[in-house]
């Protein structure tokens, strides 16, 4: 069973601009994180720090619950924190690709 952080806000804490993200979870538990409602013409999503101790940590395009996902499960029976880092890219029009927002979520799995 997937728990979006979309509707959990206890267990989800941000930071003013959106970028510094604490998510608690269970281990094996599936999570669902919404990065973008929009998925971007040019540019886009990366994991530019992966978790250590997962099953599934991966970008997703045309989410459930948003145009573009995080989606983490941990290796069942870890516990202990994660963290991964997005990076997202854009450009002007201009092909001239630059780095917009850096998104570092906190994964506490217990």
């Amino acid at each position: 069973m997937a728990s979006s952080c979309k509707d959990q806000n206890n267990d989800k804490n941000d930071d003013a601009a959106g970028n510094n993200v604490t998510i608690e979870a269970k281990s094996g538990e599936l999570i669902i994180h919404p990065i973008s409602d929009a998925i971007p013409t040019e540019g886009g999503y990366k994991i530019t720090q992966q978790a250590k101790n997962y099953n599934k940590s991966e970008i997703i395009n045309g989410g459930e619950e948003a145009a573009i996902e995080y989606h983490y499960q941990s290796k069942e029976g870890f516990t202990g924190t994660e963290t991964v880092e997005i990076t997202s890219t854009y450009s002007i029009g201009d092909g001239n690709m630059k780095v917009g927002d850096i998104i570092t979520l906190t994964i506490t799995v217990k």
